[in-house]
Order: structure tokens, then sequence, then C-alpha cells
């Protein structure tokens, strides 16, 4: 993703302190991982900012991403937090890897990354073949095609999904559970950004 390629306080604003990310971590993958030790495979892990909070947690992390900025980034974070030794960072392409390649793990986290990926599938069958039995993927992404709006086109998504789209995309998976959310105040916040977004591109 080109946006992530640029300088390190673009990447550090949208992969670590981004509110809309903050906010779906907190309320909806940290509080599913039941367990507080195994192993976590963090899939577009970027600056690594789930990664460090789940090694904080005591598990045991691989993050992989194929943009080099933001693992750069993610490296020198987790010594801030002095959990370096509780991550491995892979620089590779997803889409390249083959099935099972990082070994298995308990949970997944693919947090805002099919978006951006057109052939998604592949990314998922990966994360198939990478979990455990019993083990448990958390996947969020973009809802609804008629949603799509000027912050896709910046952020560079390829695609919105229906509900169908995803249960069907988790067509392995024993049981799926969905939900769909908003980010509060997601409207305003929309109005003001991408009118910055205008005003920079004037």
């Amino acid at each position: 993703m080109k946006l992530y390629q640029k300088n390190a306080s673009v990447v550090y604003f949208g992969q670590i302190d981004n509110p809309y990310d903050k906010f779906l971590s907190r309320e909806f993958v940290y509080p599913l991982l039941r367990e507080k030790n195994g192993k976590i495979l963090d899939i577009g892990c970027g600056a690594g900012r789930n990664m460090i909070e789940m090694a904080k947690l005591g598990f045991d992390v691989v993050g992989i991403d194929h943009n080099a900025v933001p693992l750069k980034i993610a490296k020198e974070y987790a010594r801030k937090h002095k959990v370096q030794d509780k991550i491995k960072i892979v620089h590779k392409d997803i889409l390249r890897m083959r099935a099972g390649e990082l070994g298995l793990f308990d949970y997944c986290i693919c947090q805002e990354v099919i978006e951006h990926i057109v052939d998604y599938q592949k990314v998922i069958d990966f994360i198939y073949s990478s979990l455990k039995r019993g083990g448990v993927l958390i996947l969020t992404t973009q809802h609804n095609p008629n949603l799509w709006n000027d912050l896709d086109d910046y952020a560079q998504h390829v695609k919105r999904f229906t509900k169908s789209e995803i249960t069907d995309a988790l067509y392995a998976l024993k049981t799926v559970d969905i939900t769909i959310t908003g980010f509060p105040f997601h409207r305003l916040l929309h109005f003001l950004y991408t009118s910055l977004l205008k005003v920079r591109r004037t």
C-alpha cells in the first residue's frame, strides 16, 4: 500500500494512533482473546499496534507484512515496550507464501486488511492453513459497498463487503459470528476528513 511507504509520521498515525482502528481493537479484537497465552498470527501487522498489545498480554506473536517502513517502526515500537522477545516479524507478501508456512496458531488477527486485496480469498485460505484445530480467526473489514466514499479511495481499498460475501469467504470455519458496527461520530469525522483531503488536493 503506497500510503504506508511514506514517512514514519504518516505510518504512525495511520497504523498506531488511528482512532478507528484503536476502537476496533479495543471493542472487538482483544475481548475475543479468551486465553491469555498461546500463539497469535497478525496478518498485515503494519507498525505493530496489535502485536505489542498482545505481547504485553502474554502471547507469542508473529506479524507479517510486505511493507518495509511500518515493519521498521514495529521493531522500534516493540523495543520501546520491551516485548521484542515475544514478537517475530516477517517481511513477506502473504499472497506468495505456502499454506502453513509460518506454523500453527491459536489465534489469527486480520484487521482491516482484506479490503486492500483483490484476491482476498487466498489470504483467508492461508489463515485456515495456519490455525490449530479449534483456533480462532478475528477478522475486521469494511462493510457495505453502498457506503464507498473518499476515505476508501484515499486508503486504497479495492472492495467493501456484503455480509453474505464474508460468510461465503469463511466457508471453512465451523462457527462464524458476524457483527456489524459503526465508529462513534463516524459520519461527522468522514465529512471533516474528506473536506481536509479536498483542501490538500487543491
